[in-house]
């Protein structure tokens, strides 16, 4: 948890993920890292929430939190926690948990920049590989009706060896990120048995400060980590107010004082 924390001391905006298997059972982890290293978003796959588990069990101090529970089967879910006082928006139009694909979608506004969106998924084993990612693509063009030029966070758990050429979706999981322009910041396996399972992708690799794969032990997968850079205020646009002197009288402003 020291590398997070460490990293999470530099400026910009501190995006994460983790498969978690089982939040209720691992809360307390999840707390710990939250209040230890104050990160501004962090994603989780396989909440196994559901229904009867209330907010208030798994709240955490100081952040929001965005659910999309699995309806009708076991495990999966995926949720999102925000820190509170970040300007963001829950699109929730953009956020189901499907059979072929559980998303939430984060809207993230900052002064001086295009919108900021993040989108956290899972994609369960025995889900049909082409309805993953016509769901993908709907999202992602979804995400443009919002902004011409959206940049685009994508990260979560997609259970495909996006290493491993011989697996079935690894083409279409390449065809995806070049139809848009996205990169997999991931430079090492996700998970325990070696797998490159887990995804970090974006459109925007100029204003990524460093990512990192993190070892947490919480669960069999690992922590994905991204450092967005802040951007600098403008300040073209913003107005100074000046003072003209042209028309100063000696005279009158003795007799006003």
């Amino acid at each position: 948890m020291s590398d997070l924390k460490k990293l999470c001391g530099n400026r910009g905006i501190h995006i994460t993920h983790l498969n978690i298997h089982s939040l209720k059972k691992n809360i307390e982890h999840a707390r710990a890292l939250l209040n230890d290293c104050g990160v501004h978003l962090f994603g989780i796959s396989e909440s196994w929430l559901h229904d009867g588990i209330e907010d208030s069990i798994v709240a955490i101090n100081g952040y929001d939190i965005l659910r999309c529970d699995r309806i009708g089967r076991r495990g999966g879910g995926i949720c999102v926690y925000v820190l509170r006082g970040l300007n963001y928006s829950y699109i929730s139009e953009l956020s189901s948990a499907e059979p072929e694909l559980e998303y939430i979608t984060v809207r993230i506004n900052l002064p001086h920049t295009r919108p900021i969106f993040v989108v956290n998924i899972y994609r369960a084993p025995d889900t049909d590989i082409d309805d993953t990612f016509r769901r993908l693509n709907c999202i992602v063009d979804r995400i443009s009706d919002f902004h011409t030029t959206p940049e685009v966070h994508i990260l979560g758990d997609i259970n495909i060896n996006v290493k491993q050429l011989r697996n079935a979706g690894v083409g279409k999981f390449r065809n995806f990120c070049r139809t848009h322009s996205l990169i997999n910041l991931v430079n090492e396996p996700t998970h325990d048995g070696g797998g490159w399972i887990d995804i970090n992708l974006t459109n925007r690799l100029d204003i990524i400060r460093c990512n990192e794969v993190l070892h947490m032990g919480i669960s069999d997968h690992s922590l994905l980590y991204s450092n967005r850079k802040k951007a600098p205020p403008d300040l073209s646009k913003i107005p100074i107010r000046t003072r003209t002197f042209k028309k100063f009288e000696d005279g009158v402003f003795e007799t006003e004082i």
